[in-house]
């Protein structure tokens, strides 16, 4: 539904839903972030599928306030917190974020869009890279870019404390 959403220091009142997906872990938290009002297009188009760092959630500030220049800009702007992390269930695991990364990319495809805009944020860069490499496999629609930030080239290069899963969790 619609409504004020806590994002730390930052709050919305606009054209944000949050919705809880069905995962194989349990609910995935999820805000969509609408096109402003003034909008030509507020169906289909262009979607952001962001996916964040293993130190963030979907409420992290500076994620959610680029999401909320995008929606500014007519684009529909998807974030969530795979299993183990903000208010979604379960516990994380390398294929259960990949699970969760890709039952919300099912979602956003069932809206309808032309293309998805996927952007990986640290660790959301593997999630985001492997919902790529899975749509390259399946051959499947819709059209899809991928932007990296701040990704890492290898396991071995990475520093030992972004190895650490531990889940982040919202209070309920």
């Amino acid at each position: 539904g619609r409504g004020p959403l806590p994002l730390g220091l930052l709050s919305c009142d606009g054209d944000v839903e949050a919705h809880r997906l069905a995962g194989g872990a349990g609910g995935i938290g999820v805000w969509h972030y609408r096109p402003s009002a003034g909008c030509t297009q507020r169906q289909g188009g262009t979607w952001v599928l962001y996916a964040h760092g293993n130190g963030e959630t979907r409420a992290w500030g500076p994620a959610a306030r680029k999401l909320l220049h995008l929606a500014g800009e007519c684009m529909h702007a998807v974030s969530f917190d795979p299993r183990g992390f903000g208010d979604s269930d379960g516990v994380p695991s390398e294929q259960g974020v990949l699970d969760d990364g890709w039952r919300v990319l099912e979602w956003v495809a069932g809206q309808g869009p032309s293309s998805v805009l996927l952007i990986g944020h640290s660790l959301g860069a593997a999630v985001a890279v492997g919902i790529a490499a899975r749509l390259c496999e399946e051959a499947a629609a819709p059209a899809v870019s991928l932007l990296l930030e701040g990704a890492f080239t290898s396991i071995p290069d990475t520093p030992a404390d972004w190895l650490s899963l531990a889940p982040h969790t919202a209070e309920r």
